[in-house]
């Protein structure tokens, strides 16, 4: 019996050049954090994006956690965050006891724009996480402005976004601190990695402590000091020197990477919008997207049951869609650490997560697997009586 080949969501493979530098590393001896290619990873990094100072920890979620003991986030501290996001972005702040008040999303981007920022600002706000959804950003300048006003530290969720920009400006480059992910499912991966990119100069100190285990090592390193010793909060946050090794070569790459996706996204596209006047389903504005990395393709079906049967159908023909968020203030640890019983304040988040669906899109997706995805999507749409 022959098996199905199935079209995976997210496929990663390992190439000869991603290694190439992971031999040099072994070799050296020195493979744990701190070391050759922690050093050229950053450096690259700041070169590429425009960065100043850059940090490649174990993942996002541990660049998110330098930054809450960066910021010194203590029992309830207000945090805002969007509660369309992935739930790390919380999470750590619950750790930290931090009274985390949830931001609906603006139904054009899904990231928060600065109208619904200031509906949940008050006097007691000392950080707001801002997520760029698919490496799009939202008036991110202007809330960078209102931010500094009101004395509150920004932080840009930047997972998804490596090699996008806002105005020609490289996001991750706007916020008093940016978290970035490297894993298996970005545009470019080590498996698992992140980034902690810091802007405020003020924060740089205590940020080099908290990520080098609580140690004054930099300092030490840099002369400063006569001793290596634990001066503060902190924990293990910087990646091993090998995964160092695997990300340097997919940085230099990240160009050639994003210009795959842009063609893998813009098929899509064109594919969708041929659909000009239709009720069933509405795709991304494309201009949103003319500065973005291509991370994710995405439509918004009319009602919940276009989209599961959507991703049913597909499955049946051997291709994996999936929804996304589940929204964050309606999950069970929202409602025991963040309780916000107002749906009022989140219909869009709470409409989107229940109708979009995305689209296989990653680095190993050929185009002949691209056209299967977009015939059987044809096939489908003509059954809800929607022609070309």
């Amino acid at each position: 019996m022959i098996k199905k080949k199935i079209i995976k969501f997210n496929k990663y493979i390992f190439e000869k050049k991603d290694l190439r530098f992971f031999d040099q590393c072994v070799k050296t001896s020195n493979i744990s954090s701190n070391h050759l290619y922690q050093e050229k990873c950053q450096k690259l990094v700041d070169k590429l994006f425009n960065f100043k100072n850059s940090y490649i920890t174990n993942s996002c979620t541990s660049a998110l956690e330098a930054a809450a003991l960066a910021l010194d986030i203590k029992v309830n501290d207000e945090v805002l965050i969007p509660s369309y996001t992935f739930v790390t972005c919380a999470s750590i702040f619950a750790n930290f006891g931090a009274n985390i008040k949830f931001l609906d999303c603006n139904p054009d981007t899904l990231t928060v724009d600065l109208s619904i920022i200031k509906k949940s600002v008050t006097k007691k706000t000392k950080a707001l996480i801002v997520m760029h959804y698919s490496g799009v950003a939202l008036e991110i300048d202007k809330i960078k402005a209102f931010c500094k006003k009101k004395n509150i530290f920004l932080i840009e969720d930047a997972a998804q976004c490596i090699g996008a920009k806002y105005k020609n400006k490289y996001l991750g480059s706007f916020g008093d601190m940016a978290t970035f992910s490297f894993h298996e499912t970005k545009n470019i991966s080590c498996g698992e990695g992140g980034l902690l990119v810091l802007n405020n100069k003020k924060l740089l100190k205590k940020a080099k402590i908290v990520c080098l285990k609580g140690t004054n090592r930099a300092a030490f390193e840099e002369n400063k000091t006569k001793y290596y010793t634990w001066v503060g909060k902190g924990f293990s946050a910087l990646a091993s020197d090998l995964t160092c090794s695997i990300l340097y070569s997919q940085l230099i790459q990240y160009k050639e990477k994003n210009n795959l996706r842009k063609k893998l996204w813009n098929n899509y596209y064109n594919f969708f919008s041929s659909y000009k006047k239709n009720n069933i389903f509405k795709y991304p504005n494309k201009k949103n997207f003319k500065e973005s990395n291509y991370h994710i393709f995405f439509i918004i079906y009319k009602s919940k049951k276009i989209r599961d049967e959507y991703i049913k159908f597909m499955k049946q023909k051997g291709i994996s869609c999936v929804f996304h968020y589940l929204p964050l203030h309606k999950s069970p640890g929202g409602s025991k650490f963040t309780p916000q019983k107002n749906e009022e304040k989140f219909i869009v988040t709470n409409n989107v997560s229940n109708r979009i669906v995305r689209l296989p899109l990653h680095n190993h997706l050929s185009f002949k697997e691209q056209s299967k995805i977009i015939n059987k999507s044809k096939y489908f749409l003509e059954s809800h009586n929607l022609k070309l």
